[in-house]
């Protein structure tokens, strides 16, 4: 049996503090869920924040820097929450993977159409 991974990676910039674009992202694609979790440094080296309850079983993740410069970004990723990776190495699992980022970064677009505080890359 194949098992649905649903994944995005939305990549974009932003003057804006990281806690300011996941209030900006959440209003448009996740109905004003609260991102959290900056004291857990769930990555090592970037801040991330994310959205603790899972969304149609899906992670929800925004990691980055401010700022308009080359390596100044932010990314959201949108990823299944669940998965055992043990299953899936082992060939238990087969997977259908299905990419949903154009569909996000359409929905962004169209919303922050009149924003100019995020840039979608």
């Amino acid at each position: 049996m194949k098992v649905p991974f649903i994944k995005a990676i939305i990549s974009f910039q932003s003057a804006l503090c990281i806690s300011e674009v996941g209030v900006y992202i959440s209003s448009i694609l996740f109905g004003g869920l609260k991102f959290e979790g900056m004291e857990k440094n769930i990555y090592d080296e970037v801040p991330a924040i994310f959205i603790n309850d899972a969304i149609l079983g899906l992670t929800i993740v925004l990691s980055g820097y401010n700022g308009f410069g080359e390596n100044e970004r932010y990314i959201l990723e949108i990823s299944p929450k669940n998965l055992k990776l043990k299953n899936i190495f082992q060939g238990q699992i087969e997977l259908e993977e299905y990419n949903i980022s154009d569909y996000i970064r359409k929905l962004l677009a169209y919303n922050l159409s009149d924003n100019n505080k995020i840039k979608l890359l």
